[in-house]
């Protein structure tokens, strides 16, 4: 196992359950939340509703990725320490939520475009030049729609994949496509990125990968606030572990910058 790269605080070999990244990430919510410039959107997700994406029973294989190097899949999301990612009573023209904007106060950004996304330290410009160094990006519906679409250009002019229960009429703004099943989602931004990373927004997409086996890290930006409420990233999850391994931690003077990659696809339920 590889030692984590860190600042402060990550052991050699560590390996964290889901419930460790931080108190609360241990389940994800029944709605989407949508957030400003660097995380956005969710809606419930069960196995039913994941489900109508066409991905199998929780826990599927995850996709072959043999013969052509591919980069990896990287949720990134900025959230409390009890695991809130938005305040309470987020939607339009509120995407963090009541408070929530405290999540993001060491961020600027133009006119909500992300790509103007900055930091106020060195280490959060770095989480940043990562995220913009992607070459595709995956997002929910509800993310997108609360976005306005990043008006059709997230960064760069990479395509965003939109994984929608079904298709509007109308397509999709810009750079962006819808898509109704997971793994046709992710095979598509893996295509589109090449050798680079996929960049995933939002709590509902995360667990639709999660569950489809198709989420290889997490880059988790932890605020040292208690929101007490919101929407968690993590919440109603089955009673199964999902073992993450520490592979990063950076300390900055407003967070704690965490990143986690995503152990095997064997679950181990909880006992009743």
């Amino acid at each position: 196992m590889q030692a984590p790269e860190s600042a402060t605080l990550a052991p050699a070999g560590a390996t964290r359950r889901l419930a460790g990244a931080a108190p609360g990430l241990e389940n994800a919510t029944q709605q989407a939340d949508s957030v400003g410039a660097c995380c956005v959107g969710r809606q419930r997700w069960s196995a039913a509703l994941v489900g109508s994406f066409g991905v199998g029973a929780i826990g599927s294989g995850r996709s072959a990725r043999e013969g052509t190097a591919m980069g990896k899949i990287v949720l990134y999301m900025w959230m409390s320490l009890d695991g809130f990612i938005t305040g309470p009573g987020d939607g339009p023209g509120r995407g963090l939520g009541i408070g929530g904007e405290r999540l993001h106060r060491t961020l600027s950004l133009d006119d909500g475009d992300p790509s103007t996304a900055r930091s106020t330290d060195e280490v959060g410009s770095r989480i940043l030049a990562e995220a913009n160094a992607t070459g595709a990006v995956l997002t929910g519906r509800r993310t997108f729609d609360h976005a306005d679409h990043w008006n059709g250009d997230h960064h760069d002019g990479v395509p965003i994949f939109v994984l929608t229960r079904s298709a509007p009429e109308q397509p999709a703004s810009g750079h962006a496509r819808y898509v109704t099943d997971v793994h046709e989602a992710a095979a598509q931004a893996k295509q589109a990125a090449g050798d680079r990373d996929v960049l995933l927004h939002g709590a509902s997409a995360a667990r639709a990968f999660l569950d489809a086996g198709e989420l290889d890290e997490l880059s988790l930006q932890i605020m040292p606030v208690l929101l007490g409420q919101g929407r968690r990233l993590f919440d109603d999850m089955p009673a199964e572990h999902v073992e993450l391994e520490l592979i990063r931690t950076l300390d900055s003077p407003e967070m704690l910058h965490t990143r986690y990659r995503v152990g095997p696809a064997e679950r181990h339920r909880n006992p009743a």
